[in-house]
């Protein structure tokens, strides 16, 4: 019977184990598939990589929470951060949002750092 709890605990650990190990590799995965799309337009703009940023994301993900209540797209009017946001009717994947940002370059006048179309998600 010891024998058998062992073997049980071991397997439940090993379980346990996988699973943080699969939810920490797709978490890392999901920032990834923000910051690669994201630092391969910035390149292209010879700007320097972005970082993952761990109180940027915590930010974020309160914000999100508040504005799940209603929906609302509109930005936060913090101070601190800039903020690039898009809704989709169905799934927006992390590549897509960043071409629809990325994709107001042209509206962007790099001589005198204004748009001249929308292009705030851009810079």
């Amino acid at each position: 019977m010891a024998n058998l709890n062992l073997f049980l605990a071991i397997v439940l650990v090993s379980g346990l184990t996988m699973t943080l190990i699969c939810w920490a590799s797709s978490l890392f995965d999901w920032k990834l598939q923000y910051l690669a799309p994201t630092n391969a337009a910035r390149l292209a703009a010879l700007q320097p990589p972005l970082v993952w940023n761990e109180t940027l994301a915590t930010f974020a993900r309160s914000y999100a929470k508040e504005r799940a209540v209603d929906c609302k797209l509109q930005h936060s009017n913090n101070p601190i951060y800039g903020e690039n946001i898009a809704m989709s009717p169905g799934e927006l994947r992390p590549t897509e949002a960043v071409d629809l940002w990325a994709g107001e370059k042209p509206n962007y006048d790099y001589g005198s750092n204004n748009c001249k179309e929308m292009c705030g998600n851009y810079t």
